[in-house]
């Protein structure tokens, strides 16, 4: 019994003698493994993009209330359908690009800038269309010299 005690002491001081002495090589934890992220996170998932349109009554109001004041924009110019830099003419059902002053036109066919007639044909549905995808989705007019037919752009009635 006594040589069994001497030889477990024996093991014990070797073990303890080898803990010490011996090399060791030190391992210190990554950063990663102390910044976890909860799995639903950790999910790589493409990026939605969700686009809220107002489709109430409201969307059929013009888009620009009040008179017709250029002045009120910097480019002195209102957004819409036509170029608000060139002059249109009316031909009984159309609006048609001209050349023609403004001053030659007659009240059977009026010549307006493109600007006065984004003011006073424009509806807030078709500002939104406009900016979203670049107007009417289908175009349905001519493909002539016309560039806006105002019937059906909309489904604003009244």
């Amino acid at each position: 019994m006594k040589r069994n005690n001497k030889n477990i002491i024996k093991i014990f001081f070797l073990l303890i003698f080898l803990s010490v002495f011996l090399p060791f090589t030190f391992v210190e934890g990554a950063m990663n493994d102390y910044c976890i992220t909860p799995p639903f996170v950790a999910q790589s998932i493409p990026p939605n993009v969700l686009i809220v349109l107002d489709n109430s009554g409201s969307m059929c109001d013009q888009a620009y209330a009040g008179s017709y004041d250029p002045t009120q924009f910097t480019s002195g110019n209102y957004y819409g359908y036509f170029d608000p830099t060139k002059n249109y003419k009316y031909n009984g059902t159309r609006w048609e690009e001209t050349t023609d002053a403004m001053t030659t036109g007659t009240p059977t066919n009026p010549i307006a800038s493109g600007s006065f007639l984004n003011w006073a044909t424009m509806r807030r549905v078709e500002v939104a269309k406009k900016l979203l995808i670049g107007g009417k989705g289908n175009p349905r007019s001519w493909n002539g010299v016309v560039t806006v037919k105002l019937d059906g752009e909309t489904a604003c009635h009244g």
